[in-house]
């Protein structure tokens, strides 16, 4: 996870700035833009808060301040809204459907609707991993205390580093 964060990261620090080297005499409409280089302005900054905003939670499980953790989660929180509302903004068609209201209030659902959906991800995220360290808990705990009883004596320091260096190795 900590790789996508960071490649995302890479890329919303460079797309703002894409477009200085586009050609600005370009016509090409992109998503309802004039030009490709608007595009990429308007799609580069809710990107970069985007990536903020999974940074932020991700981030969290390191600090350990209860009123840090809830300032942190609700930035998060409203940096997640704020891109949502804004890639909705850029990839909506904008057609004569609705009134300005009705625009509006449909894109401020949505955002709604993919943030609380991109809460349960993250917490299902959380629970996976910490079902799955607890799963490799028990696995070692077995591994070194459950076993005891199966190893003589006088082998078991031989079995502990042997496990160990497997454990290291990775052929755990």
């Amino acid at each position: 996870m900590i790789g996508v964060i960071f490649l995302l990261t890479l890329i919303s620090f460079i797309t703002p700035y894409l477009p200085i080297f586009l050609d600005k005499a370009s016509k090409v409409e992109w998503f309802g833009f004039k030009s490709l280089r608007s595009f990429l302005y308007a799609f580069g900054l809710p990107l970069s808060l985007f990536t903020c905003s999974s940074f932020f939670l991700f981030a969290l499980k390191y600090v350990n301040e209860v009123k840090f953790k809830l300032y942190f989660t609700i930035v998060a929180l409203l940096f997640n809204y704020t891109s949502i509302f804004h890639f909705v903004w850029i990839f909506w068609i904008k057609t004569p459907d609705f009134s300005e209201l009705q625009y509006y209030i449909s894109i401020t659902g949505i955002s709604i609707i993919y943030t609380a959906v991109y809460v349960l991800l993250y917490k299902h995220y959380k629970l996976t991993i910490h079902k799955l360290q607890n799963a490799l808990n028990a696995i070692s705990t077995f591994a070194f205390h459950g076993v005891k009883k199966h190893i003589k004596e006088e082998n078991f320091e031989d079995y502990a580093k042997d496990s160990i260096k497997a454990l290291k190795d990775g052929r755990g």
